[in-house]
């Protein structure tokens, strides 16, 4: 028998077979047995995975399911975009907004001036303002066109732009006022002063159906002079092509707040909203220069040509051309018998107020004879 040391070292001999140098076997460690289910944990949550819920125990119910809280990790989707996917438009700052054209800023581009629905083509010498049909009948026409604060009981067309804007624009065309009317239905032809040339275009679908008259559309526009569009009751025909002349306005004074009794300066087609005239008037911007501006009841809307009311439009401007038309020297009188002889101008009136021409003494009564009294009868 082998005594109990060398027992011992061949034990340790069998233990350390095969170990390598250095380490020291070990038994082997049995595997843990699964905890219950109740205790078992939730696989951490992958990417894209629903937020984890909280486990259910008899100690801590669950929260309802109807609003789930949303993990701190992970927020809840919204219907925006990340950042990273479409990052949203920066806001721009005041300094980069675009400063809206004002009376005193125009903003200039590519030889167009533009002002607030008025377009100014320089080169090309032509002006285009946004409108609308205002009236397609009515019973008389003092204006082919104002603005809303103007007579748009009585007006054909209405601009969308400010008056003293369309003045500006006539002068940036080379043009120059020339006042003539004082005051409103002066029976005068005006015969000096430029003058322009007005049309007016829509889309031809909003030419009346009954209107076998109208100009062939070009890309799908109509176009008339302005003249077309308006009716002389008395020749049973549209108004003479003889252009507008610029008259220019005036300056006038009128009450101001908080009193109302300051009197302050004002443009007289802007503050008024006049702008052209059928029937002569000294505050607007473009007058007729015909003998019928004396009488507000010759001219009417041609309704037969005349879209429905609310059409827009936009009115074309240009200066007038020796090609277009008779000189305004050329154009007929005003005939007595229609507008009564002519009345005196202001400086007539104001020379005759001034003592201009000395007042012709009346005659002196001359004593008329005068029968005596018949005696009286003896009774």
């Amino acid at each position: 028998m082998r005594s109990l040391p060398t027992l011992i070292l061949v034990l340790l001999s069998a233990l350390t077979l095969g170990c390598p140098e250095g380490e020291v076997a070990q038994a082997p460690v049995p595997p843990p047995l699964p905890p219950p289910p109740a205790l078992q944990a939730n696989p951490p949550a992958q990417s894209g995975d629903p937020a984890p819920q909280p486990s259910e125990s008899p100690s801590e119910p669950a929260a309802p399911e109807a609003s789930p809280a949303p993990s701190p990790a992970e927020p809840a989707a919204t219907p925006a975009a990340t950042p990273a996917e479409s990052p949203p438009e920066p806001s721009p700052t005041p300094a980069e907004s675009p400063k809206p054209a004002g009376p005193e800023r125009p903003v200039s581009e590519g030889g167009v001036t533009r002002f607030p629905n008025l377009r100014i083509f320089r080169e090309e010498k032509r002006i285009e303002i946004d409108g609308y049909v205002n009236l397609n009948q009515c019973p008389t026409l003092e204006f082919m066109a104002c603005t809303s604060r103007g007579k748009t009981h009585e007006s054909l067309l209405r601009f969308e732009c400010d008056p003293k804007h369309l003045h500006l624009a006539l002068i940036m065309l080379g043009l120059e006022p020339t006042p003539q009317v004082s005051e409103q239905g002066e029976p005068i032809v005006l015969d000096k002063g430029e003058r322009v040339v007005i049309e007016v275009a829509w889309w031809a679908k909003h030419t009346p159906e009954h209107d076998d008259s109208a100009p062939e559309p070009v890309d799908g526009v109509t176009r008339w002079r302005v003249e077309d569009l308006i009716y002389d009751q008395r020749t049973q025909t549209s108004m003479p092509k003889v252009g507008w002349v610029f008259t220019g306005s005036r300056m006038i004074k009128v009450p101001a707040p908080p009193d109302w009794e300051t009197l302050k300066e004002v443009y007289a087609a802007s503050y008024e909203g006049n702008i052209v005239a059928t029937y002569h008037h000294p505050h607007v911007i473009l007058d007729t220069p015909l003998a019928e501006g004396g009488d507000d009841t010759v001219y009417v809307p041609f309704t037969k040509r005349v879209p429905e009311r609310g059409t827009p439009v936009t009115i074309h401007i240009r200066p007038w051309r020796k090609a277009d038309g008779p000189a305004l020297g050329d154009l007929p009188k005003p005939e007595a018998e229609k507008f009564g002889p002519p009345r005196p101008t202001e400086d007539e009136l104001r020379e005759s107020q001034q003592g201009g021409e000395a007042p012709q003494d009346e005659p002196e009564d001359q004593d008329e004879p005068h029968e005596e009294p018949a005696p009286a009868r003896d009774e």
